[in-house]
């Protein structure tokens, strides 16, 4: 199934005519949604929303298009379904867009041996991702969003958030001082 994927992705690409002469840097983004349509099709968010327009909207809180792709990506790898899946897509990655953006995504990926601190001390080493998981948050603690949610869900969502997005924003502060 993950050849095929990839595949299919590359087989859209050409008949659209999704070349870099046609498409110039709008391709990595097409080429992204692409893939995290190929992963995240028949998922919903807790509240029954499709998936991708979670991706969506993390996408649009960023600057540039390779904040973008990382954000579009931000959980192909974790929601892939298989740790092989999630190996090649990884490869992909690093083939389509480069090792930081690649790197950016795997440090978005929660592994199952992890505890959410662990997770987000080893996303808060990558500044790219940090910028993507503090979007992700801010979308995830979306008032129309939490109101939908059992009041224990909620409380237990703003409680998890705000640790992390407390310790996100501590080491994107960090990182854009010079240092002493």
């Amino acid at each position: 199934m993950v050849d095929e994927d990839l595949e299919s992705i590359r087989s859209i690409a050409e008949r659209t005519g999704l070349t870099e002469e046609v498409a110039g840097p709008a391709l990595i983004l097409c080429h992204a949604y692409l893939l995290a349509a190929s992963v995240h099709a028949f998922e919903s968010d807790k509240c029954g929303v499709p998936y991708l327009h979670h991706v969506i909207r993390v996408a649009d809180a960023m600057d540039n298009d390779t904040e973008r792709a990382v954000a579009i990506m931000h959980d192909v790898l974790e929601h892939c379904g298989s740790a092989k899946r999630a190996n090649t897509l990884y490869a992909y990655i690093v083939k389509m867009y480069g090792v930081a953006v690649a790197a950016a995504v795997a440090a978005l990926t929660r592994l199952p041996s992890e505890d959410y601190a662990e997770y987000i001390a080893r996303v808060a080493e990558n500044p790219l991702a940090v910028k993507v998981k503090l979007a992700d948050i801010a979308d995830n603690m979306r008032a129309e969003r939490l109101v939908k949610l059992p009041p224990e869900v909620q409380t237990r969502l703003r409680a998890k958030y705000s640790n992390a997005r407390e310790h996100l924003t501590a080491a994107q502060t960090r990182a854009a001082s010079p240092p002493a």
